[in-house]
């Protein structure tokens, strides 16, 4: 907890969100360093720390995870009061979004339509807020991720480790056979509430990212990456090799100001950061990116943070980096290739390793396949196919077989979350890819310690050249 708060600034802030009262939730302070709001189904947390950090969080009930965090230095207080009424507007939609939505899956929806109907009856008669619909395999990953849980029928229960990666952060699990055969909706409630009650975080490889560095750096590594249901920007402090400071912030799109205020507030705790390690979607070149989609058109980030913080700032692309931490901790591939499918995209991108060192290209470029995407023949339009998980898998599949045709690596790992089955991708592209020629399939179903990684060994390669260099003019970087 910090010390009492002083800044008059904050007391200003404190004083407008006591103002903000409505009858869709109730606003408490026990204790000035926090103010809590409180709904049916949420509580949005509002803390406030030394030298003007503030923290958002939305805690839904009976969930360990946040569903919207963020903190940042309060200076300007039109931008405060902004960031508080989009905190609001998610909180206020958890409380709209009150039935818990449950997808029923078997091969053709017909068994769990009946099942659908059966536990609908049973949570209106038990006053529960559940509402269940039931679709055919082939649908799952088009509608999984707008519900809160997903059952698998026994038929295609041996699909629960495909759906898991896809949709990691959804509840998923198999009906047992009794029940399902049954059709035994008392018992099927009670195992939904067990399951949704002991939803835990997974672990992380951050211990083991830790202990591969020792160095003296201080070096704030920052992520950004679309997952498969919004925008996550990670954040890692590294001190002298040791997580020193972490977190997440989780929005609907790509903001430089979220990774301002993320640098803001960490620099406000943290004075002592000397560098920025930048890793984003889209290409990279000494320092500017080339992001249209969200909006960057050649800007030069890695210059505007440090004019604005006098830090040093590195700017990296989000599958390089990734592939540069998986050529760091997986040791026995000398040539590699990560491919990221974004979920519902049409257009990917590729991080290469060959012979141990990252491939860039000519202005950086190497991995933009957009124009290999586009240009292969497919059985229908890119945006059309990438709406569905069989339109993916087409896409996917035509990929790497360009990849490895052209770079024969040994290993292609892949993150795609509407095409888990990695060894159905294996097959397919064994049609066309000789057997001597097949590389090892892996799929990544979490990316981000391996993108921390990369950032961070990026980041103090050219640390320590800029401290050997003129630090007014350092973005001669590459």
């Amino acid at each position: 907890m910090g010390q009492p708060i002083q800044s008059e600034l904050v007391l200003a802030f404190r004083n407008w969100i006591f103002s903000q009262d409505r009858d869709a939730y109730q606003i408490r302070s026990e204790e000035p360093e926090l103010i809590e709001i409180i709904t049916n189904r949420a509580k949005a947390e509002i803390r406030f720390y030394e030298m003007n950090v503030v923290e958002f969080r939305i805690l839904e009930n009976n969930k360990e995870d946040p569903s919207f965090y963020l903190h940042f230095q309060l200076n300007d207080m039109d931008h405060a009061k902004g960031l508080f009424d989009e905190m609001i507007d998610s909180l206020l939609a958890i409380e709209k979004n009150v039935q818990v939505k449950i997808l029923l899956c078997c091969t053709s929806a017909l068994t769990t339509s009946y099942f659908a109907e059966k536990l609908n009856e049973a949570a209106q008669m038990l006053s529960l807020h559940y509402v269940f619909k039931a679709v055919s395999y082939d649908h799952v990953y088009e509608e999984g991720l707008y519900y809160d849980m997903i059952l698998l029928a026994p038929q295609i229960a041996f699909q629960l480790k495909a759906v898991h990666n896809a949709m990691s952060e959804i509840p998923i699990m198999a009906i047992p056979a009794h029940i399902f055969g049954a059709y035994d909706a008392g018992a099927m409630i009670e195992l939904i509430k067990e399951k949704l009650a002991e939803q835990k975080p997974a672990r992380t490889k951050t211990e083991i990212v830790a202990e591969k560095f020792d160095n003296t750096a201080k070096i704030l590594c920052i992520g950004v990456f679309n997952s498969s249901r919004r925008i996550r920007t990670i954040y890692r402090y590294y001190r002298n090799g040791e997580i020193a400071d972490q977190g997440e912030v989780i929005k609907k799109n790509i903001q430089l100001k979220d990774i301002e205020d993320i640098i803001a507030a960490m620099t406000a705790i943290h004075p002592e950061i000397e560098c920025i390690g930048l890793t984003m979607p889209g290409t990279a070149v000494k320092g500017r990116l080339y992001l249209p989609e969200s909006g960057f058109n050649d800007e030069n980030i890695a210059q505007e943070i440090y004019q604005k913080y006098g830090i040093f700032c590195v700017l990296s692309n989000d599958c390089n980096q990734v592939a540069e931490g998986i050529n760091a901790m997986e040791e026995k591939y000398d040539n590699l290739i990560f491919y990221f499918q974004p979920y519902g995209s049409p257009i990917g991108g590729a991080g290469i390793v060959v012979n141990g060192n990252l491939v860039k290209g000519r202005n950086n470029a190497a991995g933009e396949i957009r124009s290999m995407q586009e240009s292969q023949k497919h059985s229908a339009d890119l945006t059309k196919l990438c709406r569905t998980a069989e339109g993916t898998y087409e896409i996917v599949i035509s990929t790497c077989a360009s990849l490895i045709s052209v770079l024969a690596p040994d290993a292609l790992l892949i993150h795609s979350a509407m095409t888990p089955d990695i060894e159905h991708i294996r097959q397919e592209v064994a049609r066309v890819i000789p057997a001597h020629n097949m590389p090892e399939f892996i799929y990544v179903n979490d990316m981000r310690e391996y993108m921390m990684v990369g950032t961070l060994l990026k980041s103090l390669k050219w640390l320590e050249v800029f401290r050997s260099r003129d630090k007014d003019n350092p973005y001669w970087q590459r």
